[in-house]
């Protein structure tokens, strides 16, 4: 799971979610915008940390764009799919009921 942590009103939920995932098996990946998140959370728990730039600013979960389309971008690749052949290549409409 890929989960976003920012320092906001949802930072302990996010918190608890990563935890809970943990205890399930999955493995996370943690973008943040916090200067030291090991103040909030045992690194142990974190598979993979992308740290970002820290920031305070509202629109601090812009920054974690640019990574987030890179994961997206090597793991279709990984997957073996094209992910530049557009969605609508991939659908039959004649098949499909209307």
């Amino acid at each position: 799971m890929i989960f976003i942590v920012l320092q906001d009103e949802h930072l302990s939920q996010v918190l608890s979610n990563i935890l809970q995932v943990k205890e399930r098996g999955a493995t996370s990946i943690v973008l943040t915008t916090l200067s030291d998140i090991s103040t909030v959370i045992d690194l142990a728990k974190i598979d993979f940390l992308i740290q970002l730039d820290p920031q305070q600013s509202i629109i601090a979960a812009l920054s974690a764009i640019p990574p987030l389309q890179l994961i997206c971008y090597y793991t279709a690749l990984a997957r073996g799919v094209n992910p530049d052949q557009q969605i609508f290549d991939c659908i039959d409409f004649n098949s499909m009921d209307v």
